[in-house]
């Protein structure tokens, strides 16, 4: 009674009963969920530098020291840059515009030469009108007021470049902003119109202003641009390839409505759905985002959704019965083997916590998320789908012909000819996987992001390379007098030698910083130079000359007045972003991609300070440190998630091999050795891995955004390999056929529908390596060549050391040919 019961609230069987039903309730989760939760999670983007650091991190720590600070705002800027070549009386006319449309439109405080007060002394008054108004806009190429804009340090080099070839209007981003949605209300604002949510998942990829002559600088904006390069190739792309790959199903399984509903299932289940579950998990507190990190799961889920479904559905061709629903009752023995996999795919991902970022375990969620909804979709909806469309269309009449032409005509028999001698097959994975070991845990294979990889050809890629001479990027320092406050003319001599000391010596030739000069002292290289330094100082000095003409204010009096007259002459939202009583921001602007230089770079600037400047205390901030800590963190989590990775899968497999040999053993049949079977079943994971860390370090490319998650991508593409393979001996050895007869049978029955599962997936993400950006395309051939390698562990080395694991438990075993009781 018992037994009926749970065969009644099993899904499988109930969606055999009521087919109509389950594709109504599908569809609906499609159309109703699934649409919904996609839109919700555009407001779920989230940067990939948002809570990334660990709570113990230095560096995480520093910043939000820096952030709790009362009456300071020290979030990023982001620079919109207006280009002055051709009409140059339009560029400084698009820079007032701009800067009016920032400020009524968009929270947060804004800084251009529209905005950044010229404090002129009348000997009546102070003035503190804008260097550029619309009155005053005749006068910008006259000399005289260029020179007046070259004066101020505050302005000079980082509002309008040294050769007037551009000027910025730069957006000081609210307090507690969220990345994503900042960089979007800039696209449209800069595009002039508002983006469909639609466009915003599936098409944009850039940034197309309504001027030719604007662009965006700053991380902000180039890791949306990160962002949204990934989300669309990464989603798109092996969607495409997913289609494609219908090509080969459709030749494998003889039927073109099971291929569609293979393809159907998992791109429904394995990205649409499986992006639309971030939303509620956000909601029940996870603090779930979809980033970029996380996009890299979809990929996963799609190896897994395909081959479950390739397997169910070559198991029901295969399956006898009176009519489909008999043949999808009696395929149900697939189940088991499937559910296994799918069990190891979401420990494999889980195991991801070993990473102490966020983010890493974000994607392994989301994958485990991804491979229950592909594995429903498999097992469930697959078989659903197919009576529903069998009852509107009819039977389908190829498949019982095909099912007839493949008992006689049994495949696989020539991959028998590549086996090799078992300690060949053992030796080379051991080997490989050693030497791999070795490089990661040495971290001779390290993780290095450039970001500009992700972002060739686009506008803000564009931006970066016609800001090269000055930066792209700001270095924020938060300097604090180490007694006392601001208001102190000893600590603004101090904080502007600082400042001076960090950028280059500009006159009529450029020379080094002192802060290059001590690096070389150091016996150091130095790796990035900043250009340019950008703080309030600028502004005192000017101040200081037009009032006391002094260079600058010499009593505390005296600074308390001009910090005082610079509240009246800024708004509240930039005076907040750069000083408070306790201290002033100095940013830096430099030339930032690779993650490695940027992080030695802040190191010495750090340590610069503290040597150099022992009366100040200097603190870095902003989300620019973050991905280059989050580095260490991906080197330093890839050995042991491996490590873990691997225990977990052996124990799954283990205690999987034990239950079947249960069986086996009852019936006094021979029986695979637990231990050496389960080492056997690990050698594609440990050669597919070895293979790929061996190429990454010999071909100096070095562990990303993408390639991090190594060893979980190779356990989906080796995890099933392996297990339908040893079910199909253990299947021979239940046959009471010999070790070698069984592994022949193994290969008989389940080796073309392995390697058809290779194809298909490597089919799926071919179309990655037609992105535009090297990181997805890192991927694309990342995926492939661990799909290829995982194959032929699985189809040449598992076989071929497979005899050595077999117990004989009889002394009568078959070696007569098996191929009739196969059909294929």
């Amino acid at each position: 009674m018992a037994g009926k019961f749970l065969r009644c609230c099993d899904p499988r069987i109930a969606a055999l009963h009521y087919p109509g039903g389950f594709v109504v309730g599908y569809v609906a989760l499609f159309f109703l969920f699934g649409t919904y939760g996609n839109y919700r999670v555009l407001e779920l983007r989230g940067g990939i530098t948002d809570d990334a650091l660990p709570a113990d991190n230095p560096y995480k720590q520093m910043h939000e020291y820096v952030h709790a600070k009362e009456g300071f705002s020290p979030e990023e800027m982001l620079p919109i840059i207006v280009k002055l070549s051709g009409s140059e009386a339009d560029g400084w006319q698009e820079v007032i515009t701009l800067t009016q449309e920032v400020k009524k439109q968009l929270d947060g405080g804004v800084l251009s030469l529209a905005e950044m007060p010229d404090y002129r002394d009348t000997g009546d008054e102070l003035l503190k009108t804008p260097y550029l108004t619309p009155q005053s806009l005749k006068n910008a190429r006259q000399p005289q007021w260029r020179a007046r804009v070259a004066s101020d340090v505050s302005t000079f080099g980082v509002l309008v470049n040294r050769d007037w070839r551009w000027a910025a209007v730069t957006r000081f981003l609210p307090r507690g902003y969220r990345e994503t949605q900042e960089a979007w209300k800039t696209v449209e604002l800069l595009e002039g119109r508002k983006i469909p949510w639609w466009e915003r998942i599936f098409l944009k990829a850039d940034v197309e202003p309504k001027n030719p002559n604007i662009g965006v600088s700053g991380w902000v904006m180039g890791r949306w641009q990160i962002d949204q390069a990934m989300n669309r190739d990464v989603l798109m792309l092996p969607s495409l390839g997913m289609i494609l790959s219908f090509l080969i199903l459709r030749f494998f399984l003889g039927s073109s409505r099971q291929a569609a509903l293979a393809v159907f299932i998992n791109i429904i289940g394995g990205i649409w759905l499986t992006r639309a579950f971030i939303w509620p998990l956000h909601a029940a507190g996870t603090g779930m985002l979809e980033r970029i990190y996380t996009t890299v799961a979809y990929a996963n889920v799609i190896v897994q959704g395909m081959s479950f479904a390739l397997h169910k559905l070559e198991t029901f061709r295969e399956a006898s019965g009176k009519n489909s629903q008999e043949r999808f009752v009696n395929a149900q023995s697939i189940d088991a083997e499937i559910g296994l996999v799918a069990i190891i795919a979401i420990i494999a991902f889980l195991c991801m916590n070993t990473f102490p970022i966020w983010q890493m375990r974000e994607m392994g969620y989301q994958s485990a998320v991804g491979v229950m909804l592909v594995l429903a979709g498999a097992t469930v909806f697959i078989p659903a789908f197919y009576l529903v469309l069998e009852r509107l269309l009819g039977p389908e009449h190829s498949t019982a012909e095909s099912q007839e032409a493949e008992t006689e005509q049994p495949q696989g028999h020539w991959l028998g000819k590549l086996q090799v001698p078992a300690w060949i097959a053992i030796s080379i994975p051991l080997l490989t996987f050693t030497i791999a070991a070795c490089l990661f845990w040495t971290g001779r294979i390290e993780t290095k992001t450039t970001p500009w990889d992700y972002m060739k050809g686009t506008l803000v890629d564009k931006t970066f390379q016609f800001l090269k001479d000055s930066g792209n990027e700001f270095i924020d320092l938060l300097a604090e007098p180490v007694k006392g406050n601001i208001y102190q003319p000893d600590f603004i001599r101090d904080a502007w030698h600082l400042q001076s000391d960090l950028m280059p010596h500009y006159g009529a030739n450029r020379s080094a910083s002192r802060f290059e000069q001590w690096q070389q002292n150091q016996g150091l290289t130095p790796v990035l130079e900043i250009n340019e330094v950008a703080s309030i100082l600028g502004k005192v000095h000017q101040i200081a000359q037009e009032s006391y003409k002094k260079d600058w204010p010499e009593s505390p009096d005296e600074v308390d007045d001009t910090f005082f007259l610079l509240t009246e002459g800024m708004s509240a939202e930039v005076n907040h972003q750069m000083w408070f009583s306790g201290g002033l921001r100095l940013a830096g602007l430099t030339i930032v991609n690779d993650s490695t230089k940027a992080r030695t770079l802040i190191e010495r600037v750090l340590r610069f300070a503290q040597e150099e400047y022992p009366s100040l205390k200097v603190s870095v901030f902003g989300k620019m440190i973050d991905y280059t800590q989050m580095d260490l963190y991906v080197t330093q989590g890839e050995a042991p998630n491996i490590a873990v990775s691997l225990i977990f899968v052996f124990i799954s497999y283990l205690l999987w091999v034990i239950v079947r040999n249960r069986s086996l053993r009852l019936q006094h049949r021979a029986v695979l050795r637990p231990m050496l079977g389960t080492g056997i079943m690990v050698l594609p994971f440990l050669f597919g891995v070895g293979v790929i860390g061996i190429l990454l370090w010999y071909l100096g490319i070095p562990l990303s955004l993408s390639t991090a998650p190594i060893a979980d991508i190779a356990i989906n593409a080796s995890a099933d390999f392996s297990i339908y393979i040893v079910v199909a001996l253990l299947l021979g050895l239940g046959l009471d056929y010999t070790a070698h007869t069984a592994v022949g049978y193994a290969l008989t029955a389940k080796g073309t529908v392995v390697f058809t599962d290779f194809l298909l997936n490597a089919i799926a993400f071919a179309p990655l390596l037609t992105s535009r950006f090297q990181p997805v395309r890192e991927l694309g051939w990342l995926m492939d060549f661990m799909l290829f390698t995982c194959t032929v562990g699985a189809l040449i080395f598992v076989p071929s050391a497979l005899p050595l694991a077999v117990a004989e438990q009889s002394a009568s075993r078959k070696t007569a040919p098996y191929e009739k009781t196969v059909r294929r």
